[in-house]
């Protein structure tokens, strides 16, 4: 598997930080270009203008093959995110995140991910934990 990896990066000039952030960038103006387009043809245009942006990109052998698929994978989970204000925070995260894994390698991803967890859990809505799983009944409400 590394093997392949490295090869599908052979002809690619530039250095993975610049083709992740090159691509990154381009994702960004295809999701905000989706929001502003009527809701029948945003998602379209931007699907397709996705996959001959990505294929263009691969063939021009400006980004290596693995950067697209994982790409993808980062914007499907992005859609996953329920609220405007969380999309934002994690847009913002991600990039946090790129760049400590630039310059630590695995122990910046780690590092960067324990750091968010740690945000996140230090974060209180209505004095419930916003990592809480444990939900409370009123069980006035039940009866």
């Amino acid at each position: 598997m590394a093997l392949s990896i490295a090869q599908s990066r052979q002809n690619v000039p530039y250095p993975s930080l610049i083709e992740i952030f090159l691509m990154l960038l381009i994702l960004e103006l295809i999701l905000e270009a989706s929001v502003r387009l009527p809701r029948s043809i945003g998602p379209t245009i931007t699907m397709v203008g996705g996959i001959i942006i990505g294929q263009a990109v691969v063939n021009a052998n400006l980004v290596s093959n693995l950067l697209i698929i994982i790409l993808a994978a980062t914007t499907i989970a992005n859609f996953a995110i329920v609220g405007i204000q969380n999309s934002f925070a994690l847009r913002f995260y991600k990039y946090l995140i790129v760049l400590t894994s630039a310059v630590y390698g695995v122990f910046g991803l780690l590092s960067g991910m324990v750091f968010i967890m740690a945000y996140l859990g230090s974060i209180q809505t209505f004095g419930v934990s916003y990592l809480s799983f444990k939900m409370e009944r009123d069980v006035s409400e039940i009866g």
